[in-house]
């Protein structure tokens, strides 16, 4: 779960990042959000849920180790759909991370709490041409 963090406060600090090899793409219906971006030596693929107000997806590390799962609530501010990140300096979420389920029925007590955190807007744009 360290790796987790660290890379979601990477992502925070280093706004630089933010815009680095990314791919963004919005569902056909406008209601998620795909993204999909190397960071902090681990492969990010996630979703934005517009209308959970969720974030969700894995973390696949490059060194082939199990992925990491991430599951977060937007907690501030509220953002109706894609361009609502435009000229948000930092989104606030409430996050859990958990590691692989064994087996089935996977547990809720599997996944630990990593708080609230930080995230510049921009990581949440389409990188511009």
């Amino acid at each position: 779960m360290r790796i987790v963090v660290a890379a979601l406060a990477v992502a925070l600090m280093l706004p630089s990042l933010a815009h680095a090899q990314r791919a963004v793409q919005v569902s056909p219906d406008g209601a998620n959000l795909m993204i999909n971006k190397p960071l902090a030596g681990q492969e990010w693929s996630i979703v934005v849920n517009f209308g959970a107000q969720t974030v969700a997806g894995n973390v696949f590390n490059f060194n082939g180790s199990n992925p990491q799962f991430i599951y977060c609530t937007i907690i501030d501010p509220f953002v109706a759909g894609p361009a609502g990140f435009s000229g948000i300096a930092i989104v606030t979420l409430e996050c859990k991370a958990a590691d692989r389920c064994t087996g089935f029925p996977c547990s809720a007590v599997e996944w630990t709490d990593l708080g609230t955190v930080g995230v510049i807007g921009a990581f949440f744009l389409p990188t511009p041409s």
